[in-house]
């Protein structure tokens, strides 16, 4: 190509040639003989042509392995070579005479020849004052004449000769007498680009400057990369790096459609989303007939330009084929080239044998096909016959896999010399010299970064405390740069700037910005980013923060089992060893210990001692003893293992590497694990590799850690924080865990303040919340609740009192929006349904007393789908991606079942050692894996869907209630500590406290768009035309069913009438604690006012203003009010001392007798308290207190166990067998809403066992957990104990 670039024509490049070349890395030009040479880095080989590309040759020279430049002079060619690291002169036309004249330590690169005669002196067009051009002058081809040209945003005026600037909208104008065209990225960047120093005006117009040069500067004075300019995310934080992007670009630049982001017109249609939208690889671009394609370019029938070099590579990278037609199986291979076996497919000869399938087939793998390895300049690998050059051997770097380049004769036993410049390790390695004492250590040992102190730092430079050296002018520039940020220290008397608003200032004068602040890491380098009092209350959310137990920091994940005290000097809960042991999934075995194939490790002389030591007989399988072969070498072929073969006293045994286990049916071969198959630590998705496995998360989830074998095994919802609701008492407590602490407020409150909530259910679909009032016993809904919001419900039309149930638990399902509900007989409420007995000569209770309805999300259409062999319902699930529904059930023959949303196909998953379960929570994005709790039993467990893989993940004293599942955790809730608990979902690690005070906890629940609904899934309803009820069945299946009591006419429809819907609840936008009505508008609290409560109430200003300017009008009120409240306490006082006379006369002849279920209690006048008495009422569910001085009898045909749970007896409760009687057993009463009081052991009356008729009372385990009666609380009842049940005492799992 000319000089100028022959503007005049179409296509200024002229090819010189183009066949019969691998990589021409080295070019020189003999201007004597007008020739070029070139050299070849890939076919090894030297040659010339004219300048027209004929007569081409070839030299004959012998040392061309890697030829890197080259340079000619007077009769002789000079080249480098990189793989023989020499500098080489041979004959230029002949090759001969091929001599050796330098040999380097490291790689030479580049060669030149100064000489005056070097190069003829032509005549210069330009030579006489530039051409008069004021920028550029170009010499036209054949060295014939000049033209003057511009730079890029500069324009030629019509005098030809000078250019002046022509900035763009993204470029700055340069004054003075350097006018020229910046990027406005280089203004105010803190270096002077432009002569006269314009694009640096100072700090009254710039600011303050921050960032380093080269990066950008965000308002909040955020550093981000220039790349990182309009890419259509919020780099700064500020979105200042995404402003100004509707400017045009400039004309050799791409505007990407959806950012307005700039880039090069090369990157378009090269195959790479470039924008992030696409639009630089869109069809109308890149498959526009009006492209035109590069002489190098192969145009496809779509008109889309690919590089020629992809054609007939037997891949469709047109798209539509054109360029895989059917004569490129008649295409030769060009030079160095070698086709595949199977396909025409031509790959490079250097691509044989080096570990990578590039034939699609393996057949590049083929030892057969592998190349002759250039003898001068390659060595082959023993094991892989794969070619390296010789640069690579004898440099500590196993290249060919099998150590051969490192272990071969050659080297000598050590590495290659290290030159003047470079520093030799310990183990031989050579690094660079300007490595050594930078703070990072390159040695494998750290002898670089050792005795550094003893070292002297080069000019300009300064050293740290540890030997460490910096450039001089990063001293006292506000920044850590020794590592204990010592360049800092001692700067009072250096000029320098001032922490800015957006930066915090540490103990140490360094500044850092505030985002780094309580991050776990020590940015300041005294840790004082990390040790504030604002980070001790500070968000510290696991996994990959860790909140120290006593001193409060905040570490990183990375800090944790690093055997370094990180949380203070008296705080060692970073260190703890079961939380340090958890973090490893399988242990490294010993050299002396043999590795079962389930991860255990044993003592190595106890394979093959024909005793099953590891449990899996692992140590079993692959023994051998064969007379006198009796080691792997004397029998030969590795003993006939498969894959690791170990001697042992008279014989050997084969066993396998990890992730795979010996072959039962021949023990000496290896089987892959497949680890997918069981309850592994992905906490989503698994793919069995071969030895293996890796993790992945599902697509509305992404990797929150992404290092190695931690890759897909903390997968964090996109989208909101998630929170978590608790319904406790009469609220709905939501608990925000993305703040200063942890944030709770009530969500929703039930209308009676003695009401309970008993069950939560989300649909994130919908964004409706829904949960029961235990008292009410009805059904509320809402909108779910978004930051401190409270929310109005909507009550649902189901008439449970008209079908005689209780509902119990509730759930929905999100991809039809279906409600299920769980229920219970009113007898069972009524405590008519007895608890299971001890004795089986006992009757069997009525087992079908529990039920499960079905309703849409506003409650119309209830059907009953499950009915019979369910006794008393406790918990509800719900699986949509499965079309199922599972369920609890706390009855006399307790269980987990589950069945199709629609009743049928109904199975017991889950019936041993299970007790009361109370709760259950599912993890959709693990198989929809379910967890249930069992206070009896102290345990959360969880199973897969089908019943398989059962495992205890919790087992704690404090005794779990209520359980809910989401991504890496489970969060569980105890009545009896009246706390939230958090802890890893596999039971591994540490237990963590997330809320406490929690009084009264019935469930919690997780609430988060993705919590639940984490695959997509799309219900089978979507294609259905039911008439009234339609609910999702497996395989993507749907059901229609009608109302109950109404039958499916022939057509599938119901014969009866449409209902109209409730009135969707509305979101709204309520702030300040202001409550959402229905209809979306906020009611808002005393303390605010405004459409959404954002503004604070001028009403109590008002008031005291009011007061103020009327001070003793006030005063007389105050004096008035005060007279008025002393004359009602007169009257009072007086009307209450005749009350009291009165009580007193009556009080001697007052005695009674109550009932209390089979309990008659006599109480004698005479030993009366001064209280009241309480009321007494008939039934066998409840037994109100009994007075000491009373006698009380029972029926011992009527003993009945206590089973009831849900409100376990503290340890450090006083008993009250002890005062009934000292050597009798003591009984606890079953009263669901019974509250066993405390005692001063003083106060008791202590009666002997013939004064007591201890009374069996009986119990039902109630389907509702028991909400202390806060008008009870206050009477001084006697809690009598059941002598065969003590509540406090755990069932074995054996």
């Amino acid at each position: 190509m000319a000089l100028d670039g022959s503007p005049e024509l179409p296509d200024p490049i002229f090819k010189l040639a183009e066949h019969d070349l691998g990589w021409p890395n080295a070019i020189a030009i003999d201007y004597f003989s007008d020739r070029l040479f070139w050299g070849d880095a890939h076919l090894n080989e030297i040659g010339f042509m004219d300048f027209d590309g004929n007569g081409r040759r070839h030299i004959p020279a012998q040392r061309t392995s890697h030829v890197s430049s080259m340079v000619i002079f007077d009769d002789y060619l000079y080249w480098a070579d990189w793989n023989l690291r020499e500098v080489i002169r041979c004959d230029k036309w002949t090759g001969k005479n091929e001599t050796v004249l330098k040999k380097t330590v490291q790689l030479p690169n580049d060669l030149r020849i100064v000489h005056p005669m070097k190069q003829p002196a032509y005549p210069n067009p330009c030579g006489d004052n530039n051409g008069g051009c004021s920028h550029l002058c170009l010499i036209g081809a054949g060295g014939n004449g000049y033209t003057c040209s511009c730079p890029d945003q500069f324009v030629l005026l019509p005098d030809q000769k000078t250019c002046e600037p022509n900035c763009t909208d993204r470029q700055f104008a340069c004054g003075g007498d350097d006018a020229k065209c910046i990027p406005k990225l280089w203004y105010c960047d803190g270096e002077p680009d432009c002569r006269d120093g314009s694009d640096e005006p100072g700090d009254s117009i710039c600011g303050q400057r921050i960032c380093p040069v080269g990066e950008f500067q965000c308002t909040n004075h955020n550093c981000t990369r220039p790349f990182q300019i309009c890419d259509g995310n919020d780099d700064c934080g500020d979105g200042t790096d995404e402003q100004n992007c509707d400017k045009a670009c400039d004309p050799w630049m791409f505007k990407c459609a959806a950012t307005g982001r700039c880039i090069p017109k090369r990157f378009t249609c090269d195959g790479d989303d470039d924008c992030g939208d696409r639009s630089d690889e869109a069809d109308s671009l890149c498959m526009s007939p009006d492209r035109n394609c590069t002489a190098e370019e192969f145009r496809c029938n779509n008109n889309k330009c690919i590089a020629k070099a992809w054609r007939c590579d037997n891949d469709d990278d047109c798209g539509d084929g054109s360029d895989e037609t059917p004569e490129c199986a008649q295409i030769e291979c060009k030079k160095g080239w070698t086709r595949c076996s199977s396909s025409y497919r031509c790959i490079p000869n250097w691509a044989f044998c080096n570990g990578q399938d590039d034939c699609r087939d393996n057949s590049d793998e083929d030892k057969q096909r592998c190349p002759t390895c250039d003898d001068v300049g390659e060595f082959r690998c023993a094991t892989t016959g794969k070619c390296i050059p010789k640069r690579w051997m004898c440099d500590t770097e196993n290249d060919c896999g099998d150590n051969s380049d490192e272990l071969d004769a050659s080297c000598g036993g050590t590495t290659r010399p290290c030159s003047e410049s470079e520093f030799r390790c310990n183990d031989g390695k050579c690094i660079p010299g300007s490595k050594v004492c930078d703070g990072t250590i390159q040695c494998s040992d750290g002898l670089d970064e050792s005795q550094c102190t003893l070292r002297r730092c080069t000019a300009g430079h300064r050293q740290c405390d540890d030997g460490t050296c910096i450039a001089e002018h990063k001293w006292c520039d506000r920044k850590k740069d020794c590592p204990n940020a010592a360049d800092e220290l001692h700067c009072e008397d250096v000029s320098r700037r001032t922490c800015s608003p957006f930066e915090f200032e540490c103990a140490n004068s360094v500044c850092i910005p505030r985002k780094f602040m309580c991050d776990g890491d020590n940015d300041c380098g005294d840790n004082s980013d990390e040790t504030s009092t604002e980070c001790r209350m500070a968000q510290c959310d696991p996994p990959l923060r860790f909140r120290c137990a006593h001193s409060r920091l905040c570490l990183n994940i990375l800090q944790l089992c690093n055997g370094m005290p990180d949380c203070g000097p008296n705080d060692f809960s970073d260190e703890h060893l079961s939380m340090c042991s958890s973090f490893s999934e399988g242990s490294d075995c010993a050299s002396d210990q043999f590795k079962c194939s389930n991860g255990k490790c044993v003592n190595a002389t106890l394979a093959c001692d024909r005793k099953d030591d590891c449990g899996d007989a692992s140590d079993e399988i692959g023994c051998s003893k064969h007379g006198g072969k009796t080691s792997c070498e004397a029998f030969g072929n590795n003993g006939g293992c498969k894959q690791i073969c170990t001697d042992v006293r008279d014989g050997f045994y084969c066993h396998c590497r990890d992730g795979f286990r010996p072959d039962p049916q021949s023990p000496k071969e290896c089987i892959d694990i497949d680890e997918c198959a069981g309850n592994n630590t992905c906490t989503q998705l698994c793919l069995n590799t071969k030895g293996s496995y890796l993790c992945r998360c599902h697509e509305d989830y992404e990797n929150n850690v992404v290092v190695g074998s931690m890759t897909g095994k903390d997968c964090r919802a996109k989208g909101d924080a998630a929170n978590v609701m608790i319904g406790a008492d009469s609220s709905l407590v939501q608990l925000s865990l993305h703040g200063t602490g942890t944030n709770r407020h009530a969500a929703a409150k039930a209308n009676d303040e003695d009401s309970d909530i008993i069950g939560i259910a989300f649909d994130p679909r919908k964004e409706l919340m829904y949960w029961i009032d235990g008292s009410e016993r009805t059904i509320y809904r809402s909108a779910i609740s978004n930051g401190n919001q409270s929310h109005e419900g909507q009550k649902l039309d189901i008439d449970f009192a008209g079908m005689g149930v209780v509902p119990t638990a509730i759930a929905v399902d999100y991809t039809t929006g279906n409600l299920f509900v769980a229920a219970v007989s009113e007898d069972v409420e009524n405590g008519l349904v007895t608890a299971r007995k001890k004795r089986m000569s006992e009757p069997i209770d009525n087992q079908n007393t529990g039920f499960i309805f079905l309703a849409l999300p506003d409650g119309r259409y209830v059907k009953k789908i499950v009915a019979g062999h369910l006794q008393q319902p406790t918990a509800l699930i719900t699986a949509p991606s499965a079309g199922r529904i599972c369920y609890s059930d706390a009855g006399l023959h307790a269980k987990i079942e589950c069945a199709d949303m629609d009743g049928t196909h109904r199975q017991i998953i889950i019936k041993d050692l299970v007790f009361s379960p109370t709760s259950m929570a599912i993890d959709e994005g693990k198989n929809n894996r379910i967890y249930w709790v069992d206070p009896k039993y102290r345990r959360v467990d969880a199973v897969n869907i089908d019943g398989t893989d059962r495992t205890t993940v919790v087992h704690d004293k404090h005794i779990p209630y209520a359980v809910d599942v989401f991504e890496n955790h489970i969060y569980w809730l105890s009545r009896e500590s009246k706390t939230l608990y958090v802890q890893d979902k596999f039971g591994r690690g540490r237990v963590s406290v997330l809320a406490s005070d929690l009084e009264d906890g019935h469930t919690v629940r997780v609430s988060q768009k993705y919590a639940k609904d984490t695959q997509r899934v799309v219900s089978g309803c979507e294609r259905a035309q039911c008439s009234h009820l339609c609910v999702t069945l497996p395989s993507s299946g749907f059901a229609c069913l009608c109302p109950e009591g109404i039958v499916p006419q022939m057509d599938g429809s119901c014969a009866t009438q449409h209902v109209e819907a409730l009135t969707m609840p509305k979101q709204c936008k309520c702030t300040n604690g202001g409550k959402c009505r229905l209809d979306g508008s906020c009611e808002c609290t005393s303390d605010f006012e405004g459409d959404l409560c954002d503004k604070e109430s001028s009403v109590s200003r008002r008031i005291i203003g009011t007061l103020s300017e009327n001070f003793f009008t006030v005063l007389l009120y105050i004096l008035a009010f005060l007279a008025a409240f002393g004359l009602i306490g007169f009257i009072g006082l007086n009307v209450y001392k005749r009350r009291q006379l009165l009580f007193k006369k009556n009080e001697a002849a007052d005695g009674s007798v109550s009932f209390h279920g089979n309990v008659i209690s006599f109480s004698n006048p005479v030993l009366e308290s001064k209280q009241d008495a309480p009321g007494s009422e008939f039934s066998m569910q409840q037994m109100t207190s009994m007075h000491d001085d009373s006698t009380t009898f029972t029926n011992p045909v009527y003993d009945l166990e206590d089973v009831d749970m849900s409100s376990p007896r503290s340890d450090n409760r006083p008993s009250t067998s002890s005062a009934m009687s000292p050597n009798g057993p003591s009984t606890s009463s079953a009263s669901s809403s019974f509250v066993p009081p405390t005692f001063n052991q003083d106060e008791i009356e202590v009666k002997t066992s013939d004064q007591v008729i201890v009374p069996k009372v009986e119990i039902s385990k109630p389907p509702i957990p028991a909400r202390p009666n806060k008008k009870e609380k206050k009477e001084e009842t006697l809690r009598v104990d059941n002598p065969l049940y003590d509540p406090d005492s755990e069932v074995s799992d054996v």
